[in-house]
């Protein structure tokens, strides 16, 4: 309940625009009084009610959830035309706009007519006019705006990951260039002692009793890749607190 609020709330001003619009063109006074009606089974209904008017109240009824605002402010807009008619005494018997009542009366019909022609135009004239006039305000309420607000965030995350896959292949081309000169380092030591021993090294065989690469006499587990891998895989668990906790 609280977020229907909340949702319409962002949105004010432009049902405001649209109520003083409507009273512009139509008229009429006292004003109207509007109450948002929230119902869980009304919204899950593809038949459900989307507003209805009071006039014996002068209350205008409004069902939201799960409503696009557009259409919810076309409701709106199409009730304050049966708030004009009640106000210049159209409404004679106070009978509230509910379900059936314009296949009942031949009256009610022709004011239900009334209603959805003089509405839908003075929904479309506000419209076009407020866009036209003061689209400005749509791209700068960050209320109505929300999908260009996500787009913000998603590109500046987006931002952020890159920045951290670059510091991280930096720091595996480093961790690598140190692997490759201790690399160099210890195959030269290894040709060394080579040239120093009076046997002869076989083929895949290194120095004492453990096997070798055939190229440069290393270990076959000794994965330079695998490495960095490993240590990229560490510190991003660690930059993003995954750590692994002590048992």
């Amino acid at each position: 309940m609280k977020n229907e609020f909340d949702r319409l709330s962002a949105v004010q001003p432009l049902i405001k625009s649209l109520y003083e619009a409507s009273k512009e063109t139509l008229g009429f006074n006292p004003d109207a009084k509007i109450v948002i009606l929230t119902n869980e089974e009304n919204s899950n209904n593809p038949l459900g009610k989307t507003a209805y008017y009071d006039p014996g109240s002068h209350k205008i009824g409004l069902y939201t959830q799960g409503r696009h605002v557009k259409d919810i402010m076309r409701s709106l807009s199409h009730e304050l035309v049966h708030h004009s008619q009640n106000c210049r005494g159209d409404f004679n018997e106070g009978l509230a706009t509910v379900e059936g009542y314009a296949q009942e009366d031949g009256h009610l019909r022709e004011m239900e007519r009334e209603a959805y022609e003089t509405g839908n135009l003075i929904f479309r004239d506000w419209e076009d006019n407020y866009k036209r006039n003061d689209s400005s305000k749509l791209f700068t309420d960050t209320s109505i705006m929300g999908e260009k607000l996500m787009e913000d965030k998603e590109t500046k995350l987006r931002e952020v990951i890159r920045g951290l896959v670059k510091e991280m292949l930096i720091t595996v081309k480093e961790n690598i260039d140190d692997d490759e000169a201790t690399t160099q380092e210890e195959e030269a030591e290894a040709a060394e002692t080579a040239s120093q021993s009076d046997q002869p090294l076989e083929t895949g065989v290194g120095i004492g009793d453990e096997e070798r690469n055939e190229s440069t006499f290393f270990p076959k587990t000794h994965d330079i890749r695998e490495k960095a891998r490993h240590q990229t895989h560490e510190a991003l668990m660690k930059r993003w607190g995954y750590t692994k906790k002590n048992d």
